[in-house]
């Protein structure tokens, strides 16, 4: 109810001090809708990455005649490349429990791989959207030193049954704070933002 009040989505996820040179990182970038958003307000380089076929397929339609935005279907994963079955629920699709609307096979890769492949060093903004596997994928990045690669965090946690997510939430963030990085703004399991 805060985030909406504050009507979060045009404050806060779209306000970012950033121009046409940055880079951002889409990561579940589902049917590319922020991504649009940030292209049209700051003509910067947008790298989406969106694992779900029938979602990718949106974003490659979207952006047909957008230079500026390179994208590929695949999700992020916080050790080696695999294959994994998910559970189909549109902009609620996960690995981490089942749903009513289906599955599907999709690939995922560490994301020093996929950094790599699109020729990126430093992104100056990370949207990560990953409905739960963003503890794993944090913790990681946290560990091996990859979080510095970003200079800021635009994270949404998830409440994920099977998951202690108020403790691994606090780990990251405590982590974060212990990196330099300062708050931004912070709505609990909504959407939050850290940037150093």
């Amino acid at each position: 109810k805060e985030w909406f009040a504050d009507n979060g989505d045009i404050v806060h996820n779209l306000n970012h001090n950033l121009n046409s040179n940055s880079i951002v990182l889409d990561i579940g970038g589902y049917t590319g809708v922020w991504a649009a958003q940030m292209l049209e307000k700051y003509d910067c380089q947008i790298y989406i990455i969106e694992p779900v076929p029938e979602f990718y397929k949106k974003i490659k339609q979207r952006f047909l005649n957008s230079p500026k935005v390179s994208h590929k279907m695949m999700g992020v994963s916080a050790d080696i490349q695999k294959k994994i079955t998910i559970n189909l629920k549109g902009d609620g699709t996960t690995c981490l429990h089942d749903l009513p609307g289906g599955t599907t096979s999709v690939s995922l890769s560490p994301i020093e791989s996929i950094l790599e492949e699109f020729d990126i060093e430093k992104v100056d903004l990370v949207q990560i959207n990953i409905e739960g596997s963003e503890y794993t994928v944090l913790r990681e990045w946290i560990r091996n030193g990859t979080i510095d690669r970003f200079k800021k965090l635009q994270i949404q946690f998830h409440q994920i049954e099977g998951i202690d997510c108020i403790s691994e939430r606090n780990y990251i963030q405590n982590k974060l704070s212990d990196l330099g990085y300062n708050k931004v703004f912070n709505y609990p399991f909504v959407w939050e933002a850290w940037e150093r």
